[in-house]
């Protein structure tokens, strides 16, 4: 399957990566992806083979449907997010609070020792 101009652009736009960084990962000029996302050029298939296997690395999955459609959907399960108990995120939050709480304090008699010395 080959990828079209929009599909890259939607793709890219998808896993929040500039023209840049895809050329950079994929060894493809900028202008050269900027052309055909704007369908001004349509590179050869084995750049549209690297744009496509750059892509699916960064994330994007794309759905061959209908005989050829594509579409781009943004999968996500592979960007491993932590996960807290609510008691884990509480103790967090009571732990910044008094840290923040203590840095007021030395602020305050800083700002007091030098008022009296």
């Amino acid at each position: 399957m080959t990828i079209t101009g929009p599909q890259c652009r939607a793709a890219r736009a998808l896993v929040e990566w500039t023209v840049e960084e895809v050329a950079e990962r994929s060894s493809v000029s900028p202008g050269v992806i900027a052309d055909f996302e704007r369908k001004i050029s349509d590179p050869s298939a084995d750049v549209k083979r690297r744009l496509l296997d750059v892509l699916e690395s960064g994330g994007a999955v794309f759905i061959w449907e209908n005989g050829g459609g594509v579409d781009a959907s943004a999968h996500y399960d592979k960007i491993q997010k932590p996960s807290f108990t609510v008691s884990e995120s509480r103790l967090m939050a009571e732990m910044w609070v008094r840290s923040w709480l203590r840095a007021i304090r030395y602020l305050l008699r800083y700002q007091n020792s030098r008022r009296s010395g």
